[in-house]
């Protein structure tokens, strides 16, 4: 029997390509967002994404993935829509969870 490898945590980094977004999207980016949240929300599906969302005043995303390793996570981002289309560009960081609430439900939700 083959173990597989501890999962670990790491934080992605979604940078915005161009000075005014997401102020200024267009309409492709638009439907590119709406491509990278699909994904997103089938990675939390499978318990891959671990939370995702924008940082408003920052003007940046944040995601927190867990996987065996920061490689497997820079792979899963570069097949993210708006990796692809070149809205964002990204940075992963090491990250360990230390603290969650559980049953935590977001307003709205």
């Amino acid at each position: 029997m083959v173990e597989k490898a501890p999962r670990k945590q790491f934080v992605v980094h979604l940078i915005g390509t161009r000075p005014n977004w997401p102020d200024e999207m267009t309409q492709e980016e638009e439907k590119v967002m709406g491509e990278h949240f699909v994904y997103l929300k089938e990675l939390t599906a499978k318990k891959i994404c671990l939370m995702a969302g924008p940082c408003m005043g920052l003007r940046v995303g944040l995601i927190v993935l867990e996987t065996e390793s920061k490689e497997q996570a820079a792979k899963i981002m570069e097949k993210d829509a708006s990796v692809v289309a070149g809205v964002h560009t990204f940075e992963v960081y090491d990250f360990h969870l230390a603290l969650w609430a559980a049953d935590y439900t977001p307003p709205g939700k």
